[in-house]
């Protein structure tokens, strides 16, 4: 037996024996089921439960059954997208004097100093940078340059 959508509905059963044939109706109320789709986004590692199934770390999609309030059937197709967890790594020089606003903070040392942020997604987003000082240059070094570069016929 096939059921129409949700609403009433009129069954009727013919019944015949040795007392003759007669005709039994019954009146239904066929209320609705659901089929809902739940679609959404993880971030890489993270894992959730619905109905006793564990989504995430390799299981993506699935189908979970429930009995709504009435007795019907509601089924859940489950769909899940990995978001990924972004890590960058920059490297950055400053001279002696200079700053950085990296790691929280203006930082004038060298060393390697992270940044946590978060994606449009709520995932983690890594930065690393490493941070150089630069040597200073003598002025004698940068004025002999100077000098090699004139040519001989200015002297």
């Amino acid at each position: 037996m096939e059921w129409a959508s949700a609403g009433d509905a009129e069954i009727c059963v013919e019944v015949t024996n040795e007392c003759g044939t007669t005709d039994n109706c019954t009146l239904l109320t066929l209320l609705p089921s659901y089929l809902i789709l739940f679609d959404t986004v993880i971030c890489e590692g993270t894992t959730f439960e619905i109905n006793g199934t564990t989504y995430g770390n390799g299981l993506f999609s699935g189908t979970e059954y429930f009995v709504t309030e009435a007795g019907c059937d509601s089924i859940v197709e489950v769909e899940v997208t990995e978001a990924a967890s972004l890590e960058y790594m920059f490297t950055e020089s400053i001279c002696p004097g200079d700053s950085l606003f990296i790691g929280g903070a203006y930082q004038t040392q060298a060393g390697t100093y992270a940044d946590t942020f978060t994606t449009v997604s709520g995932c983690d987003s890594l930065v690393i940078t490493q941070l150089i000082l630069s040597p200073l240059i003598p002025h004698g070094y940068l004025l002999l340059h100077v000098i090699l570069l004139i040519p001989v016929s200015l002297r």
